[in-house]
């Protein structure tokens, strides 16, 4: 079997990643005649052989597997913690643990050797519940997806520039790596390899369609914050117009100003509604495009073992309410092939103030006259109430992180430093393992909560998993 991207509008077509990947296929296929032979199963699909005496009957089954990582008050990664230290809840119901893998391979990581390559397990036992993981068994599979999309020609180089000082400093050969790019289409620029030559030349790589995107939405973006600007002034004149005619100022002088200001506001209205029903559309278009791509990968590394991480460098992007769908499906997918996603935004070091919406709500405040039900590309100032608040570019790289078990890095010109960030992360975990009390094979999502009993630590896992057979 071959990795399928059933996105068509993806167009990803690489016959070295196909290729490589059915090598991963049949390791796979090792990977799970092993496990079965370590849990007491049968891996092979023809009936088991008749019960003897002291054979009565044969049990499976289905283990829930949760990567789990533990830290301090000051983000240090806590790792001495031993079973009994985990609580794990299925839907709000407690589960008995059955084993803890533990990966320390961040403390030390020997190069990988021909001795490793054939270890596919724990090669220390402390309990019989405990391991520490080392070897292959503890290798990641890392996937870089380029979201040049998003972001402008100027950030696309501190992109390139970050992922090559990572690859140099951290890829010590016993990770392997794979990268994306997704500009118009999602792009193979290099399939999974551990060779740092093929994957510096990969970076090379650039795509022009993300400044044209980014230069547009931000025209958008400031557009509509300068007619509400222009709204603010209006409204003052207006209220400054009222206090005079109340003071007594001649009704001839105060009635035609009046009249005025109040059509230049109503027109700065309508040109903020036209701004944002432009940008809506944009969004719809770009959240659809990038989303799709990356479950898209997500369904690909459904057949490649063990731990997968997927590294989204992006500037971000709004999901409009008609593309939620679409990301609950992107997050379903990361979650079935145990997928964690890291985002890092690619804006670099922000020096600018945030901006916030209250002056966008005050626009829509139904103490404003008319305007708030006037329609504009079917987008109305109701639609657009809605979306306050959830449209920061940046809200939905930290939503697919938390989702799936990562975290969001941000504000830095040296992306490297996210990139390290990631890897002492991925390399400082736990691996829980419970077999679950409901033992439906319904498909439907099942909520996971861990928790430890020591307190003043944080725990990060993620969220849930589908129950399929």
């Amino acid at each position: 079997m071959i990795l399928r991207m059933r996105n068509e509008d993806c167009g990803l077509r690489n016959e070295q990643f196909f290729q490589t990947l059915t090598a991963l296929f049949l390791c796979f296929l090792c990977l799970g005649a092993f496990t079965a032979t370590l849990f007491g199963q049968n891996p092979s699909n023809s009936a088991p052989p008749p019960a003897t005496a002291n054979e009565r009957f044969r049990a499976v089954t289905h283990l829930v597997t949760v990567d789990v990582v533990v830290t301090g008050k000051k983000g240090q990664s806590v790792m001495n913690l031993k079973s009994e230290d985990f609580r794990i809840f299925e839907d709000n119901v407690p589960q008995t643990l059955e084993f803890l893998l533990v990966d320390r391979t961040g403390e030390h990581r020997p190069a990988l050797t021909s001795t490793h390559t054939g270890s596919m397990g724990p090669s220390r036992v402390e309990t019989p519940q405990t391991a520490y993981l080392q070897g292959e068994a503890a290798s990641h599979s890392i996937v870089l997806l380029l979201d040049y999309s998003t972001t402008t020609v100027a950030n696309q180089k501190l992109v390139r520039e970050g992922a090559r000082k990572y690859i140099a400093k951290h890829l010590d050969g016993q990770d392997q790596l794979a990268i994306f790019a997704f500009d118009s289409r999602l792009r193979t620029l290099q399939s999974f390899t551990r060779d740092k030559e093929k994957l510096s030349e990969a970076l090379r790589y650039s795509g022009s369609r993300g400044d044209a995107v980014a230069g547009e939405h931000e025209a958008l973006s400031l557009g509509a914050s300068q007619s509400v600007d222009k709204q603010d002034k209006l409204t003052q004149k207006i209220g400054n117009l009222l206090g005079s005619a109340a003071a007594g100022a001649p009704a001839a002088m105060i009635v035609p100003a009046l009249a005025a200001a109040q059509a230049e506001l109503d027109m700065a209205r309508y040109a903020e509604l036209q701004f944002y029903s432009l940008k809506s559309s944009l969004d719809d278009q770009l959240s659809r495009s990038v989303l799709l791509a990356i479950q898209a990968i997500a369904d690909g590394l459904q057949l490649v073992p063990g731990r997968k991480t997927l590294v989204l460098l992006s500037q971000g992007f709004a999901v409009p309410p008609n593309v939620r769908q679409i990301l609950e499906s992107t997050l379903a997918a990361s979650i079935r092939s145990n997928t964690a996603i890291y985002a890092v935004d690619t804006r670099g070091l922000e020096s600018e103030a945030p901006i916030f919406q209250t002056s966008q709500l005050e626009s829509i405040s139904p103490l404003q006259r008319g305007t708030r039900t006037r329609v504009v590309n079917g987008e109305s100032q109701f639609d657009r109430a809605a979306m306050i608040g959830t449209d920061q570019e940046e809200s939905l790289l930290r939503f697919l992180s938390n989702s799936t078990g990562g975290f969001y890095q941000h504000n830095s010109n040296d992306l490297s430093q996210g990139l390290a960030h990631i890897d002492k992360d991925l390399h400082a975990r736990y691996l829980l393992a419970y077999s679950s009390t409901n033992k439906k094979m319904d498909g439907a999502f099942r909520n996971i909560r861990v928790e430890v009993v020591p307190k003043g630590l944080k725990v990060r896992a993620r969220k849930g998993y589908f129950a399929l057979p």
